[in-house]
């Protein structure tokens, strides 16, 4: 009996061993892909990572080859692609399709990357771009000071927008607030499709703030109206349904339900005042 309950202590001991090894063998992270347009492809998506390059670590090179396995037509094989040299190190050489003669960054946590493998941990977020700015490669990075915003319809938020103002005399970024930059929500301003009055624009601190929609799952990214090029921040908004936040506010209702019955843009001048 002794010898039976041994060699089962034994088996769920292994068991228990290979379980915590599976477990770090991969990890949750988060990525997003802008692709050579400047158009986000992979929007602050969960992504489980693996160590797809046997290195013995979870890299950004690993997030971002299991990013194009799970979203990419026709996996990593048709749109990633990695080299590794003494001189930089590991580094892309394709990125959603894309070669654009190594103009690629790639930041985590929106801090710059040495290269691509800098290591992750759970929850970190990589973010990857191909320049559209090939000959002075001057799209800056830009993000939000969130990534996720939880509300209720029609609930104002304040989100904040930073960039990449200049490089430093090492060559290290210096961040920004990024002032006039348009917030669009999956890709449209906020109410622009019933009232251009309604718009969200950023001020000197780089703050903007706008109503949400009555419900649903969206994905908040902004633009400049300088033409300063910029890569596509990212945040992903969930709202929640609440009656009690619709009939206190009439003039988000109408502006809802004329998007509902005309979906073209709709010019009220007499309601601009009333949506500041």
């Amino acid at each position: 009996m002794k010898r039976v309950t041994s060699i089962l202590l034994t088996i769920l001991m292994a068991f228990a061993v290979c379980q915590i090894a599976f477990a770090a063998d991969s990890v949750p992270a988060f990525v997003t892909i802008s692709d050579k347009t400047g158009t986000l492809r992979v929007a602050y998506e969960k992504i489980d990572v693996k160590d797809i390059d046997s290195d013995g670590k979870l890299t950004v090179n690993d997030a971002l080859y299991c990013a194009h396995e799970k979203y990419y037509h026709g996996g990593a094989a048709a749109g990633y692609a990695y080299k590794d040299s003494a001189e930089y190190g590991l580094s892309l050489t394709k990125l959603w399709g894309a070669e654009n003669n190594g103009g690629f960054g790639y930041w985590l946590n929106d801090k710059s990357c040495w290269n691509l493998a800098d290591e992750i941990s759970e929850g970190d977020h990589v973010y990857a771009f191909v320049y559209t700015d090939t000959e002075k490669w001057s799209d800056a990075y830009t993000y939000f000071d969130t990534k996720v915003i939880e509300g209720k319809s029609f609930q104002e938020v304040t989100v904040t927008v930073k960039t990449v103002g200049s490089y430093d005399e090492y060559y290290q970024p210096v961040i920004v607030p990024l002032e006039g930059a348009k917030i669009t929500l999956n890709g449209k301003m906020p109410g622009e499709r019933v009232m251009r009055s309604f718009v969200a624009v950023t001020d000197a601190e780089g703050k903007a703030t706008f109503r949400l929609p009555i419900k649903g799952d969206y994905t908040i990214s902004a633009n400049t109206l300088d033409g300063k090029i910029i890569t596509p921040p990212v945040c992903k908004a969930s709202v929640e349904f609440n009656f009690k936040n619709i009939i206190t506010n009439p003039i988000q209702l109408l502006n809802y339900l004329l998007e509902v019955f005309f979906r073209q843009p709709i010019s009220i001048p007499m309601l601009s005042s009333s949506l500041k």
